[in-house]
């Protein structure tokens, strides 16, 4: 096997036990483009042990495709993310996973998630039924609290005004307490040591469990069924006829319900500043939108007659993907080309690197949503654009998160004017979104 290619000199001197990690939490997304800016195939780095970030599409495409055999998730390991999500379908692997995936693609078929659409027009138009003509509002916030609504009432059948505020906040202490216990120099802190802030990870995961646990007991005493998520998931059965635990039901409910809204919000709240900063691409969408829709909402049906939509949701997505990066850990010694990796390395994938490419996209920074109105999908190299991952392990509820976001961004889009800030700068937590909210004056179209 050829011999792995030292860390490349640009990179600052890696410190004692954690490496590069204060380097890469100081600021991950330019981290990243000094690890592109290498050239390399397969670049190698330190954070508290051996790193690779693979840059080339085929050798992306190779990873996903192999996660299960010579690759594995990895994610059970350390303090935040078993705690967060157990083993849901996030963090579990192999049969258990795909017993579990098993059980759970139904509720995620075409029939429905088409259901769904109805659901999130409705609560759309309630949010910007409570939106004042002049007023500035901070889009990024709203745009979370209808991820979240749409997301309880589509997958729970249930609402949770009341408390929503509360779990907004907990939410933002879970991502808090992941990223920094997976990308800062608590990722070294052993899971059975105390570290700053993982108490108060450990209190907010207490109260999401509530609001689902209290979710599940009301659905049990209706003594119904019915035909949302966590119906099916309830009704579910092996093939020895038996029901998931309380303890998984919990897992993948809480798995589906932090990783169904807040990757879709940031992907609204990016769209909306692309377009504010892009008047001809508004303008251009606005046209689509009246000659088809008219005075009358989105439905499902609407959204094969909508390509300029689609284009600027899959814009939004490379531009700032959501999961700007996740990885897999090395389960075997795998060569990429001349650059041999050695098992037990953690592979890292990062869609911000592999969308924002010149060898794969022309001008690859600018906002050009037209790019995809000739088939470009379907002619890139396989992993070289993965919003929603790929492989095997590819996210269950993508095709839930694209109808959303197109059906939201129609609405908002036809009926008001967002004024943006002319910055937004990415933040990248779990998801990628914009450092301090997007503070934005709305007025009536």
């Amino acid at each position: 096997m050829t011999r792995s290619p030292a860390v490349p000199a640009s990179l600052p001197t890696p410190l004692p036990f954690v490496g590069h990690t204060p380097a890469f939490a100081r600021d991950p997304l330019s981290f990243l483009d000094r690890l592109a800016a290498t050239e390399r195939r397969v670049v190698f780095f330190d954070l508290g042990g051996s790193t690779a970030l693979l840059t080339r599409p085929e050798d992306v495409h190779f990873t996903l495709q192999e996660t299960g055999r010579l690759f594995s998730k990895g994610y059970q390991r350390g303090f935040a993310m078993p705690l967060v999500f157990g083993s849901g379908l996030v963090t579990s692997e192999g049969d258990f996973w795909r017993r579990q995936r098993k059980l759970i693609q139904p509720a995620f078929h075409a029939v429905h998630v088409a259901s769904y659409a109805e659901t999130m027009v409705t609560l759309t138009c309630e949010l910007l039924g409570t939106w004042r003509s002049g007023e500035t509002r901070d889009v990024n916030a709203d745009m979370t609290l209808l991820t979240q609504r749409i997301v309880v009432a589509t997958m729970f059948g249930a609402s949770l005004h009341e408390d929503e505020r509360r779990l907004a906040d907990a939410l933002g202490t879970i991502e808090r307490g992941i990223i920094l216990d997976s990308f800062s120099w608590r990722a070294v802190v052993p899971p059975h040591l105390p570290a700053p802030g993982r108490r108060a990870l450990s209190r907010a995961v207490e109260h999401v469990e509530e609001v689902l646990a209290w979710i599940v007991a009301r659905r049990r005493a209706l003594s119904e069924e019915r035909a949302d998520l966590l119906g099916l998931l309830m009704a579910a059965r092996d093939e020895d006829g038996q029901p998931m635990s309380d303890a998984q039901l919990r897992d993948e409910i809480m798995t589906l319900y932090i990783a169904g809204h807040e990757t879709t919000a940031h992907t609204l709240s990016w769209a909306l500043w692309l377009l504010g900063r892009h008047p001809q691409e508004l303008g251009a969408l606005r046209e689509e939108l009246d000659g088809v829709l008219g005075d009358r909402a989105p439905t499902f049906a609407d959204l094969p007659k909508l390509p300029r939509l689609d284009a600027v949701v899959k814009e939004t997505l490379r531009l700032y993907p959501p999961a700007w990066i996740f990885n897999r850990q090395l389960d075997a010694d795998v060569t990429f080309g001349e650059d041999a990796v050695a098992k037990g390395t953690q592979i890292m994938i990062s869609p911000w690197v592999l969308h924002r490419s010149d060898a794969t996209f022309d001008a690859p920074l600018d906002f050009r949503p037209a790019r995809w109105h000739d088939g470009l999908e379907r002619r890139l190299p396989k992993g070289a654009y993965i919003p929603f991952g790929g492989g095997p392990r590819i996210c269950i509820g993508n095709a839930f998160a694209t109808m959303e976001a197109a059906l939201v961004l129609a609405l908002i889009v036809r009926a008001w004017n967002v004024e943006v800030p002319r910055v937004a700068v990415p933040t990248p937590s779990i998801t990628l979104h914009p450092k301090g909210g997007l503070p934005s004056r709305v007025s009536r179209r």
